[in-house]
């Protein structure tokens, strides 16, 4: 018999983890009260590329640091090898399947980008029927708002997904442009952990583009 318990996924590359995905996570755990939350560095994405230098033992160790820190770290919330440690491209479809083992009450939790072209994904009829997705939004613009409820409302038709909106303050920066600033000189202080920056600036990341 599975256990019952509500489980969370929140997956990306995390490239580097910062205080919006933090504050995401957070949000998540707590407003849809999981039992479990498991974050989880993208092995290979098949959407994107990772940064060259920025290798799976970097980002899951970021994670670490980013979330050793609050109560609920090895609690409630997990960093999860899963995806890095298994061979070939990472898809949420066979990340699903693997948690399912544990429970069969999962939520998704989806960005602006991941939201929008999910049912673009491998396997996504499937992924819709395996769990609620919970959309969070990084932009706060009027025409980003209209995008999401229309895409929200064909996935309801067209798959009878359970889609669930996380409401929070929209965090308006993407690890990308904090790699830009690590690059360019720019202390990127506010925008990640300190601690995270500080195991960044040791080990040199995202100094060349």
């Amino acid at each position: 018999m599975k256990n019952e318990k509500k489980i969370g996924i929140y997956g990306g590359t995390f490239s580097p983890v910062h205080n919006g995905h933090i504050g995401a996570a957070l949000s998540f755990l707590r407003k849809e009260k999981l039992d479990k939350l498991y974050i989880i560095p993208t092995g290979v994405p098949p959407h994107k590329d990772i940064y060259p230098e920025d290798n799976s033992e970097n980002r899951y160790k970021m994670l670490e640091i980013a979330f050793s820190s609050y109560p609920e770290y090895e609690k409630k919330i997990f960093i999860s090898d899963f995806e890095i440690t298994r061979p070939g491209k990472s898809y949420t479809y066979n990340t699903l399947m693997h948690f399912m083992e544990e429970s069969d009450r999962l939520c998704l939790l989806c960005g602006t980008d991941m939201f929008l072209t999910l049912d673009t994904w491998y396997r996504a009829e499937d992924i819709f029927k395996m769990a609620d997705i919970i959309c969070v939004r990084r932009e706060n613009d009027r025409d980003t708002g209209f995008e999401i409820t229309k895409k929200a409302e064909e996935y309801i038709h067209d798959y009878s997904a359970v889609i669930r909106m996380l409401e929070l303050e929209p965090f308006e920066i993407s690890s990308h442009r904090i790699r830009e600033m690590i690059c360019t000189g720019n202390d990127p202080q506010g925008y990640l952990p300190r601690d995270v920056y500080d195991y960044i600036k040791e080990r040199r990341l995202y100094l060349e583009k």
